[in-house]
């Protein structure tokens, strides 16, 4: 009876132990499974991802986090604060007002060019439900910056040639206009000037004001002729 009952005992042990290990081979093999798909996703991830702790110093970054900023994990992590300094030469005020909401700020990359980025912090918490960090996310926007930049060129290109081309029309109009009575001036001062000279008695000053009337309104003339002829739209000489 006792050798009955105590290779029941072994039976009922063995079998709970290996449940046991079961279910620990299970939970272990999850545990992997879960590292691996995060793992797979912060490599994945188009922007980058990095934890600090309270102190700022670097816990983990990912493969886009490093390409941003031309540096490796472990040049980051052995580095630190001195590879922070040359990476955010504008960090410490922007990044403690703006966490969740965000911020954007330039960092400098490892060749020397800087490019501009928005970070996004949260807390970082642990299976306890305190903070031990800060989790951010940074996107390059780099891009977006340039096309905007770009954009805006343009915008004011094509203002000024509005303007351009408004004031062009404004000038033709003046232009055109005023051919008709500089003209006419030219014509009744050449007249007054050659009636004053025919007639006897005439004063000399009187004659020379006609004539240089006459004179002064041609100049006027050609310079509205001159003007007229730059506004003119002509053929494209190919």
């Amino acid at each position: 009876v006792l050798m009955v009952g105590f290779l029941a005992l072994i039976s009922v042990a063995t079998w709970l132990l290996r449940r046991q290990i079961n279910q620990v081979a299970k939970a272990e093999s999850a545990w992997r499974n879960e590292a691996a798909w995060r793992q797979a996703l912060q490599e994945s991830a188009l922007v980058g991802l990095r934890a600090r702790d309270l102190d700022g110093r670097l816990l983990f970054a990912n493969r886009t986090f490093c390409e941003l900023v031309g540096y490796s994990l472990e040049e980051l992590v052995t580095q630190g604060p001195a590879l922070d300094a040359l990476i955010q030469p504008r960090a410490g005020n922007a990044a403690q007002r703006a966490r969740r909401e965000g911020y954007e700020t330039r960092w400098r990359h490892r060749n020397g060019h800087f490019i501009d980025v928005m970070v996004f912090e949260s807390p970082l918490v642990d299976g306890l439900g305190q903070q031990v960090g800060w989790m951010g996310s940074i996107v390059d926007v780099t891009e977006r910056k340039r096309l905007e930049e770009l954009e805006r060129r343009q915008r004011e290109v094509l203002a000024n040639h509005a303007r351009l081309s408004t004031l062009g029309e404004v000038a033709s109009t003046l232009a055109h206009e005023l051919n008709q009575p500089l003209t006419s001036i030219v014509s009744y001062s050449a007249g007054i000037a050659k009636a004053l000279e025919r007639k006897p008695g005439t004063d000399p000053d009187l004659v020379a004001a006609a004539q240089a009337l006459s004179r002064h309104a041609t100049q006027a003339g050609g310079i509205v002729h001159r003007i007229r002829s730059r506004l003119a739209r002509r053929e494209p000489v190919l």
